[in-house]
């Protein structure tokens, strides 16, 4: 899967816009510099950007399939992050396309362990780097595909698949240019 120059300058942006303080900071913040391909891994793609706290680079997919069918949401992606300056390593987050549930949780499953994200407006994230520590180990042992379900505002549950095919790769490679 492949993903265009924009859809790589909205993750860096947002990226970015999380190391500098957030939405709050859009106007403050000069143009985002587009972000630098370093490589496609089967589902995954490598990234890197120039953020206002250092580098930043991350690997990202969007699902295979989202069920159930119909549903009007945005695009979703799963990404992981460094941002060395600020020593964070794989950080998991997400964007669902749509605002959840508040109060709700975004359950994961890579081949019967499970995970749980806390979601925040159209994002999800883990509570801990101890817990993305054995999500990251997880993913890369992983021989099935990464499923995710989720309860949106309105009630709807989803599910949506994430394939791992090319996942560690991409997290060695991010793991080489971020350090």
């Amino acid at each position: 899967m492949s993903f265009s120059p924009r859809t790589a300058t909205v993750f860096a942006v947002g990226l970015m816009l999380s190391s500098i303080g957030g939405p709050s900071a859009l106007a403050q913040a000069a143009p985002p510099a587009q972000p630098v391909e370093l490589g496609k891994y089967s589902a995954w793609n490598a990234y890197s950007a120039p953020g206002k706290g250092g580098k930043i680079c991350y690997a990202l997919a969007q699902p295979t399939s989202r069920r159930p069918n119909g549903l009007n949401r945005d695009p979703a992606y799963f990404f992981i992050s460094n941002r060395p300056r600020e020593n964070v390593r794989n950080e998991i987050s997400v964007v669902i396309g749509f605002t959840a549930k508040p109060d709700s949780k975004v359950e994961i499953d890579i081949g019967g362990t499970e995970f749980t994200l806390y979601p925040r407006a159209d994002g999800a994230f883990m509570q801990s780097a101890e817990e993305e520590t054995k999500f990251i180990a997880a993913l890369k042992g992983a021989r099935r595909n990464m499923t995710m379900k989720s309860t949106s505002l309105r009630g709807n549950v989803t599910t949506d698949t994430y394939s791992v095919s090319g996942v560690t790769a991409a997290i060695e490679r991010i793991d080489r240019e971020c350090r």
